[in-house]
């Protein structure tokens, strides 16, 4: 079996790390409208991590925010929906620390 020649570190993780920027990009621009839904002081404690494939994904800081609003998340993602004006959000995942 024939091997590869080795290739530079900057050429493996060169397309993940693309990827990954590509997914936080995507995220950044629902921070505001995320925060103007939930308010300032409670967005204050979470954080928009990826939006992939229409499904949001949010981590929180504390474990009991986190399920306060996984029991509102399909009222937050009808209320971000029509903040962003569209359905742009299809799922919403909370998560803890």
């Amino acid at each position: 079996m024939r091997q590869s020649p080795p290739r530079s570190i900057a050429e493996v993780l060169g397309p993940v790390l693309a990827r990954l920027s590509t997914e936080r990009r995507a995220a950044f621009p629902l921070q505001p409208a995320w925060a103007r839904v939930l308010g300032v002081a409670l967005a204050a404690h979470t954080r928009v991590a990826s939006f992939e494939n229409a499904r949001l994904f949010v981590v929180c800081d504390s474990e009991a925010l986190a399920q306060t609003l996984t029991a509102r998340r399909e009222e937050l993602r009808a209320r971000l929906n029509a903040e962003l004006g569209g359905e742009s959000v299809h799922s919403l995942e909370v998560r803890g620390p």
